[in-house]
């Protein structure tokens, strides 16, 4: 989907693609601190020079400990300015812990408002979050939509992993059914301007 992202969106002139993963096994970066950071680095690593605004940001507040979200807010609409389409596409959001998950959806619901901001959020169908993100434009998929997918991915992981490799074609067989059968459907929202 990145690739796909990449290709017919940041081929643009003047377009910007950032990418943030709710990884479950980091707790610590799963906050909207965490993910507008992430996007302020992304922009900033993709101009030639380090943006100076986004330098004396940083330097100022050094000293003070992490930026306040509010700041990195302020800071993202402000190199908003200066750039004509952003992509911005936030991947396993279920996987983020349910207690942080209401600061990381009112950030992007706010975000979906600007108007040069392209927003791509994958999810598990989860209540909370289909109720924060209610009359964005979204699609449900699946799981019998991506069940193939899923089973060749796993497929080709088991036969690129040594100790795996090695297991019985039944063994394989069972692994293979067990995470396709627990893998469920997502809902994937778009806010495209």
């Amino acid at each position: 989907m990145i690739e796909y992202i990449s290709v017919e969106f940041v081929n643009k002139p003047g377009s910007m693609l950032a990418y943030f993963y709710c990884d479950f096994r980091k707790v610590s970066k799963q906050n909207a601190t965490s993910l507008i950071g992430s996007v302020i680095w992304q922009i900033a690593n993709q101009k030639p020079t380090m943006p100076k605004d986004v330098e004396d940001f940083f330097s100022a507040g050094s000293g003070d400990g992490p930026p306040k979200l509010s700041g990195l807010i302020g800071l993202l609409r402000h190199l908003l300015r200066r750039i004509p389409k952003l992509a911005i596409v936030v991947d396993a959001l279920d996987e983020c812990e349910e207690s942080l998950q209401p600061a990381v959806l009112e950030t992007l619901r706010e975000l979906s408002g600007l108007s040069n901001v392209n927003l791509l959020v994958v999810s598990r169908d989860q209540l909370n979050i289909k109720l924060h993100l209610e009359g964005l434009p979204s699609l449900g998929i699946q799981k019998k939509d991506v069940a193939k997918d899923i089973e060749l991915y796993i497929s080709h992981e088991i036969e690129r992993n040594g100790k795996l490799k090695r297991l019985s074609s039944c063994m394989k067989c069972e692994i293979i059914d067990a995470l396709v059968k627990g893998a469920l459907g997502m809902c994937v929202t778009a806010v495209i301007p």
